[in-house]
């Protein structure tokens, strides 16, 4: 294929991706205006200057351009799980996975931010995000099943799953409730928890209440 149709090929596809983030920032910035409920797709479109059929290349409906980076995250998170050294002890690669998907949150706080407190106002779309939580799960879940040669519907790569996931969530809430935590700070906080948890449930109530500050 010649040079100049490549370059051409290169150019279209930089431009798809620069409109597709031009509609999720746009809807972003109406939504924590207006409400998700009060804009329409025609005003995210109105505001990059294209279509509502343009928009619809990208995006099935409004609400689709909050999870518009789901599936991006989750693969990367797949990669960070497989992509450890061998013979990592399987805790240590847990949280270097969780590491990595907070990089993934942090590359825009802001955005991020917005973007989970206007899931948080409405139940229809805290149910789409815990679907996605779930696909997190299931890739916790086989990851911890082929690392210790068991079935993923064994207790074990169940709880260690859900209990990365709640380190996740323990971290995620924490920073959102006060931006100047260190997210990755509280992602090491909650898995030197859950690496002796009766250790931190019989210790004193004065050491327990200094390990979670």
């Amino acid at each position: 294929m010649p040079t100049d149709t490549l370059d051409e090929i290169g150019r279209r596809e930089r431009k798809k991706i620069e409109t597709r983030q031009a509609l999720v920032d746009a809807a972003l910035e109406l939504f924590t205006e207006r409400g998700v409920e009060a804009t329409t797709v025609d005003d995210i479109a109105d505001a990059v200057d294209v279509s509502a059929r343009t928009f619809h290349r990208y995006f099935a409906a409004k609400e689709d351009v909050l999870f518009a980076d789901y599936g991006q995250r989750q693969a990367t998170f797949e990669l960070f799980l497989t992509g450890r050294p061998d013979g990592e002890p399987l805790l240590d690669t847990l949280q270097a996975a969780a590491h990595g998907l907070t990089d993934n949150f942090l590359a825009d706080p802001t955005a991020e931010r917005r973007r989970m407190h206007l899931i948080s106002t409405s139940y229809t779309l805290r149910a789409r995000s815990l679907q996605h939580v779930d696909i997190f799960d299931g890739l916790l879940r086989q990851h911890v099943a082929e690392r210790l040669s068991l079935d993923p519907a064994e207790p074990l790569p169940r709880m260690l799953a859900a209990c990365t996931i709640a380190a996740l969530r323990t971290a995620r809430e924490r920073w959102l409730d006060d931006e100047h935590l260190d997210y990755h700070a509280e992602i090491d906080k909650s898995f030197a928890l859950l690496a002796n948890l009766r250790k931190a449930t019989s210790a004193p109530s004065a050491a327990r209440r200094e390990s979670s500050s």
